[in-house]
């Protein structure tokens, strides 16, 4: 009889020890998945971040190259119209150097 009741201890001993260790287990498992989720959005808020960061670098090199090459066309634009404006200058000095000339030969 005694036996019997060492024995029923036991297997109640074994069976919450059981019981025990597999809630340890659970909760080091959720532990464990609660840092991993955690970690997860960390990092994929500091993707964002940096992914947002690095588009708005990307628009601020293309506004600059943008910029750069909008002052060389006007740059160019501008030198073509002086080249014009001083060729016309040329001419129109030249044209006045004739009529000069030749009223000074009519005189």
């Amino acid at each position: 009889n005694q036996h019997a009741a060492l024995e029923i201890q036991r297997v109640g001993r074994g069976f919450l020890g059981r019981t025990v260790a597999r809630n340890c287990l659970v909760i080091y498992l959720s532990a464990t998945m609660i840092q991993t989720h955690s970690r997860m959005y960390l990092a994929k808020v500091k993707l964002n971040e940096l992914s947002s960061r690095y588009y708005c670098a990307i628009v601020e090199v293309q506004r600059n190259i943008r910029g750069a090459l909008g002052r060389r066309l006007a740059f160019r634009k501008l030198m073509t119209l002086v080249e014009q404006e001083h060729l016309n200058n040329i001419k129109e000095r030249e044209r006045l150097e004739m009529e000069i000339g030749v009223w000074c030969l009519t005189k």
